[in-house]
C-alpha cells in the first residue's frame, strides 16, 4: 500500500513604481512524503523558492510577467 501526503504554499509582495510597471518578490515551500507498505518504506522531501518578478501593463487589459 502506497500512501502520501504534499503541501504548497506561496506568498507575495510588489511594490508599483508607476501605474504601468510593479515588481515583486515571491516566497514558497513545498513539502511532500510518500509511504511505502513497508514499516519504515518512507521517501520526504522539502523545498524552498525564492522568486523575483517585474509585471508590466501593456494596456488596459493586456498584462505581461516574467
Amino acid at each position: 500500500m502506497t500512501r502520501g501526503l504534499g503541501f504548497v504554499g506561496n506568498v507575495g509582495v510588489d511594490y508599483k513604481y508607476t501605474p504601468w510597471l510593479a515588481v515583486g518578490m515571491s516566497l514558497g515551500v513545498e513539502s511532500f512524503e510518500t509511504r511505502i507498505g513497508a514499516q519504515y518504506g518512507r521517501i520526504g522531501t522539502v523545498g524552498f523558492t525564492a522568486a523575483p518578478y517585474v509585471g508590466v501593463r501593456l494596456d488596459k487589459n493586456i498584462f505581461l510577467s516574467g
